[in-house]
């Protein structure tokens, strides 16, 4: 081969994969790991479409919805460093995916669509753009979750610590006054004038609820609205439930609403006070451990090296407003 023609082909070679990482920079390197832009932007995409399927939002996301939502981009990067953290941490540790995890976890998922087809729409909509990227969410997923549950447990909360976050943050345990309520809820007040009457000569509160009540939550639990707080239900509701007028057990006239007329009947009331540490002693170390294992991982963040682009990934004008 003639050397001109060895040079055009090197040089050919050299332009052709300078422009693919061109159009594909790395955007950030972790520890040695490098991340593509189109790698970030397809996490991101999937982190807007999981955060939307958790609002009720239609899916797949319009173009308009997802343009409203790149706001949230700089949010996302942090949540994704720590993430990145973490996984690199699992696999400096040593931990691994079972063999047939990630099948049995793919089998799983695609039990919930009707034929492939489906399913592979179904994850296209959820923000996942290939089969292979869900299996790198299981596999991910797994792997830190590992590692977080060994930092969790090797962590052993005292009583006293608990005693001492239970004592200086007496105002998280308060609890409010509330009321303990039934109601029937009907469409009339000649429906309710009718019910109270059959109350009056020795009906059942609970059978009628059940046969009468359009309030379908409460209706087939006898009208039970267990507890709630003061200003918890509509204005006209919450004032007789709450009125110092209203005795225990005995059923109120009909009190109108936007939904209809009610008839409530109040069975207990619960004065505003401090729970009792024996009550909340393991959710006090549960929330005392996290703080701790969220210090431990920002700990090995701050230790990591991490090298980000930020005018690649926001753009010049928002990477330099956002330093």
């Amino acid at each position: 081969m003639k050397p001109f023609l060895l040079l055009q082909i090197i040089l050919i070679s050299f332009s052709f994969t300078f422009a693919q990482e061109s159009a594909n920079p790395v955007v950030i390197e972790i520890a040695g790991k490098k991340i593509t832009k189109t790698d970030f932007d397809e996490r991101f995409s999937f982190f807007i479409s999981d955060m939307a399927a958790q609002q009720n939002m239609q899916l797949p996301l319009s173009d308009e919805a997802k343009a409203a939502l790149q706001e949230l981009k700089p949010v996302f990067l942090e949540q994704f460093l720590t993430e990145q953290v973490v996984l690199n941490l699992a696999k400096e540790r040593g931990f691994s995916i079972a063999d047939g995890y990630v099948d049995a976890q793919l089998e799983n998922l695609k039990g919930q669509f009707a034929d492939e087809e489906s399913y592979q729409q179904g994850i296209l909509d959820a923000g996942i753009p290939s089969e292979q990227f869900l299996i790198n969410l299981i596999t991910e997923a797994s792997l830190s979750s590992q590692l977080v549950t060994q930092l969790r447990d090797d962590l052993v909360i005292p009583d006293w610590r608990a005693e001492l976050y239970y004592g200086t943050h007496a105002e998280e345990f308060q609890t409010p006054e509330q009321a303990c309520a039934r109601h029937i809820l009907v469409e009339t007040l000649e429906e309710a004038n009718d019910l109270k009457a059959q109350l009056a000569a020795g009906a059942g509160f609970s059978e009628l609820a059940k046969e009468h009540s359009l309030d379908p939550g409460s209706g087939s639990r006898g009208g039970d609205l267990s507890c709630f707080p003061r200003g918890a239900m509509v204005p006209s509701f919450n004032d007789a439930v709450f009125s110092e007028d209203t005795k225990l057990n005995t059923v109120l006239d009909p009190v109108e609403s936007q939904f209809g007329f009610h008839l409530i009947t109040v069975y207990e009331r619960k004065e505003a006070g401090l729970i009792e540490l024996d009550q909340v002693s393991e959710q006090v170390k549960a929330k005392l451990a996290n703080d701790i294992l969220l210090k431990i991982i920002q700990s090995y963040q701050d230790i990591t090296p991490i090298t980000v682009n930020e005018e690649l990934l926001f753009g010049a004008k928002e990477a330099t407003e956002g330093n």
